[in-house]
């Protein structure tokens, strides 16, 4: 369910708020034991026909275990990306809770096979931490800069707040 219509109530400091907007079931597919992996990077990216899902699993911290990314389109039908073709890099860094957290990321996809050409960037507007001693979960929001393009469509976006997370387990893999 990549794109759903949401609609509701909530209540905050007593006062009842109605919402509306946009959401999503995620489903996290094809990840390891967290026993054997360090951590990953997971997100989404909404645009008008397009919803991208995308992550990274990471082995150690220096040593990237899968990418993954399943582009949506109209909630209609999807492209498995080939994850030789993801480019996701991590930027400008801060210390949170004792770790060292990127606060932008660009991801860069070039599928010719699939006719699917991405290039967007976020950058945090609000970080939020839960976790404890062991494991550590940062939910983000980013704003989101760029563009999709499946076949000889192509969306832009401009400065829209999206949604992704940082999960970090302790590393029981010797790094290499």
């Amino acid at each position: 369910m990549p794109k759903a219509s949401v609609n509701g109530t909530i209540m905050l400091d007593g006062k009842t708020v109605n919402v509306t907007g946009v959401g999503y079931h995620e489903h996290a597919w094809n990840i390891t034991l967290p026993m054997w992996e360090y951590g990953w990077y997971w997100g989404k990216i909404v645009s008008k026909s397009f919803t991208l899902f995308w992550g990274q699993m990471m082995q150690s911290p220096i040593k990237i275990q899968q990418r993954v990314a399943v582009l949506s389109f109209n909630n209609c039908s999807y492209a498995q990306i080939n994850p030789e073709k993801i480019e996701f890099k991590t930027m400008n860094y801060v210390m949170d809770h004792h770790r060292l957290i990127p606060t932008e990321f660009l991801i860069r996809i070039n599928d010719s096979a699939n006719s699917t050409y991405i290039n967007v960037s976020m950058k945090a507007i609000a970080i939020h931490h839960i976790g404890g001693k062991i494991n550590h979960y940062w939910r983000y929001h980013v704003l989101v800069n760029g563009q999709i393009t499946r076949g000889s469509l192509t969306e832009t976006i401009n400065n829209e707040t999206q949604i992704m997370e940082l999960v970090r387990f302790p590393s029981l893999v010797p790094i290499w």
